[in-house]
């Protein structure tokens, strides 16, 4: 990348129109000046002239569409333009998109750069922005956070001295918190989250949001203790993020009362879930109250609570001897798991088995029963359980699996020769059959098997040279977009692995159309070499729609009805923001690709996923979507679609169950939930979208 100064210079010898100035491309109207801009984000091509223009233009909507492209575009040469709009442009939505740009692009500069860049902005930039684009300061205050070095968060903290406004309050503490994310902490900045903290138990939940993302640093340990009160904080976002604060700071003493009381007495589950995961981190085990705790929980009323507290006993140290309240935990164990009765939902008998065979190895097995399900997901984690169960008589029951040729009980065998040979590291024997299973697995055609069975060969207890071959070769026989998952994993195992041997086809994948594969292979060349080895500068879509007729005809507010097995979910999209990809959904729903797919993932308090036509989690649309970042965040009932990596992104769609900042400017936002949260916050593994109504 070029340096920073070197931009600059670039930029002032180029020269800039002023804004409102007319350009060659004012001859067209808005839309077709909108069009022109998607086409130039969708086709990633950077130093775009007429991009750069149209950031002069005179319609304030096609400067705004402008800025906001370089967020997905991520090129550093726009940088000294995109600082111009932030502080020189007359519209704030503008100077607002400016700033999103900038905190996406940033990180891709040289680290003197980014400090140069940061330092600007703090010392000079943010001043100048004007009075009533108040809305732009506080983005870029938080856009910081997202590329800064700690020499960056310094300036922020001497920015910010004498503590921040009310205004510049929740984007300092978000800023704070995206410095963390990326490991950048300061002493200061920890200290004034602790002042802001314990003066008001009405702090806002970002203040915890940023502690718990810091974490067991030292300042928040020694002041912890002043922090209890939070636990009577009247927004359920501030007591969740407290909870996950407490595990993660790591003083079980302190944590003790706190946690025991947000996991059983909060009338919010999401606060039931952090607590009952930060219990897990600081291991209460022993402890009697604890274990209470956790017995009732595994019967609470709602069932996302019940998984977690079912997952997080399989990590505890518990033991069935340990005394009668553990004695009753494992028997409530040994009853979900076993659900003779049917009563319980299968869901939860998939956590309880796993845990159970964690806890208890070999005694498990009596209460986990593979054969006679007529469920596949469950089927495939009970497999699971039998190879946390670590018995290796159970390994021709497992090969059977492996070899049975189904996506989801094969990748669920491979998973369990893993764990099994994990716990039998001395049995040479094991070892060599199943890791003739995963080079066997190797030749399917199906992606889900092929990438866990590199997975497999990527652990260190099975990296050899002789898996080379057969790794070469189904990287030769794979093709994309749909493989591009098994691509990813093919190249990180060949780079674990080491051998020469692999360089010839590892760098024709530096010049692969999809980048993530790029820069796969890149790693794995610098792993093997030593090298850095650059890539292409341009991707070639493999897929585009350039249906502009269609979207034209879309109105400012799209809504669609997701129906589901247990009620309605009615979505509001934002054609404006992500087009291509919400123009794909609606197609794909109009022509009932979604009609009985089913939710394949489910993670309490983060996200429910559907729109996979397998109903694995690996599957699409047979096509592939360039990212369309944009500047809206992850809040509640955002609606997200999911990738394996930039430019990746297909049919797969996800809705956040709480915020979730640390997935900004990462997925594309296409929407967010008007109605039905509470059926959003019912859904579990399994459960069916009987179709997807577009409302026109």
């Amino acid at each position: 990348m070029k340096p920073f100064l070197t931009i600059v210079f670039l930029f002032l010898s180029l020269g800039c129109p002023a804004f409102g100035q007319t350009q060659i491309s004012e001859k067209n109207g808005r839309s077709e000046k909108i069009n022109t801009i998607l086409k130039i984000v969708d086709q990633r091509i950077n130093n775009d002239q007429t991009l750069r223009l149209m950031l002069s233009d005179s319609d304030a909507v096609v400067r705004e569409r402008a800025a906001s492209a370089y967020g997905s575009l991520q090129d550093t040469t726009a940088l000294p333009l995109l600082l111009k709009c932030l502080t020189m442009d007359p519209d704030s939505g503008v100077s607002v998109a400016a700033a999103f740009a900038i905190g996406e692009t940033g990180g891709f500069l040289c680290d003197s750069s980014k400090d140069k860049l940061t330092h600007e902005i703090l010392s000079v930039r943010i001043d100048a922005i004007k009075d009533s684009h108040a809305s732009a300061r506080r983005r870029i205050i938080e856009e910081i956070g997202k590329f800064g070095s700690a020499n960056a968060l310094k300036d922020l903290m001497m920015k910010f001295s004498n503590g921040p406004t009310s205004e510049d309050l929740r984007p300092f503490l978000m800023s704070i918190a995206r410095f963390a994310i990326r490991g950048v902490f300061k002493d200061d900045a920890d200290m004034q989250l602790v002042t802001i903290v314990s003066r008001a138990e009405t702090a806002p939940w970002q203040a915890f949001y940023a502690m718990q993302r810091i974490g067991k640093q030292p300042i928040l340990q020694k002041e912890a203790k002043s922090l209890v009160s939070a636990v009577r904080n009247p927004d359920p976002l501030a007591r969740m993020n407290f909870a996950t604060f407490l595990g993660k700071n790591g003083d079980r003493t302190l944590a003790e009362q706190p946690l025991e009381h947000l996991a059983s007495s909060d009338p919010d589950w999401r606060v039931r879930v952090n607590a009952l995961k930060a219990m897990g981190v600081l291991d209460y085990g022993t402890d009697s109250s604890a274990i209470r705790v956790f017995i009732d929980a595994t019967d609470d009323s709602n069932a996302y609570v019940a998984i977690t507290a079912l997952s997080t006993i399989g990590t505890m140290s518990v033991h069935p001897d340990g005394g009668r309240l553990q004695t009753l935990l494992f028997h409530r164990l040994q009853t979900v798991s076993s659900n003779a009765d049917r009563r319980k939902p299968w869901q939860l008998q998939a956590e309880a088995a796993n845990s159970l065979a964690k806890l208890t190895g070999k005694e498990a097995l009596a209460f986990v029963d593979s054969g006679s399900i007529d469920n596949k997901l469950l089927e495939g984690r009970l497999i699971e359980a039998l190879g946390y169960a670590g018995d290796p008589a159970k390994l021709q029951t497992i090969l059977k699996y492996v070899s049975i040729g189904d996506p989801i009980l094969t990748s669920a065998g491979l998973n369990a020769l893993l764990e099994l040979n994990k716990r039998n590291r001395a049995d040479s024997e094991l070892r060599d059959k199943s890791y003739q299973a995963a080079i066997d697995a190797m030749k399917s055609s199906d992606m889900a098997i092929a990438t866990t069975a590199a997975s497999v060969l990527g652990d260190s207890l099975f990296l050899r040279t002789e898996s080379v071959d057969p790794l070469l070769a189904s990287l030769r026989s794979r093709k994309l977009p749909d493989d591009v998952e098994a691509i990813q994993e093919i190249i990180a195992t060949l780079g674990k692995i080491g051998s020469k041997d692999a360089i010839p086809d590892l760098k024709k994948e530096l010049s692969a159309t999809d980048r993530s594969i790029a820069l796969a292979a890149q790693a794995s060349l610098k792993r093997i070499t030593g090298e850095v080895f650059p890539i292409a500068s341009k991707f070639t879509p493999q897929y585009s729609d350039y249906d502009l007729a269609y979207l034209s005809s879309l109105p400012s507010t799209v809504r669609v009805t997701v129906k589901t097995s247990k009620g309605d979910i009615h979505i509001e999209l934002f054609p404006d923001q992500a087009p291509f990809t919400v123009m794909s959904c609606l197609k794909l729903a109009d022509r009932g690709f979604y009609r009985g797919t089913i939710f394949h993932r489910v993670v309490p308090n983060f996200v429910i996923q559907g729109g996979d036509p397998r109903g694995d989690g690996w599957g699409g649309p047979g096509y592939a979507l360039r990212s369309e970042f944009s500047s809206l965040t992850y809040d509640e009932g955002v609606v997200g679609i999911a990738s394996a990596g930039k430019d990746t992104e297909g049919s797969q769609f996800f809705i956040t169950q709480s915020p979730q900042p640390h997935l900004d400017g990462r997925y594309t936002i296409i929407g967010r939930v008007v109605s039905g949260m509470e059926v959003s916050d019912k859904i579990l593994v399994g459960d069916r979208i009987i179709d997807v109504v577009v409302n026109h």
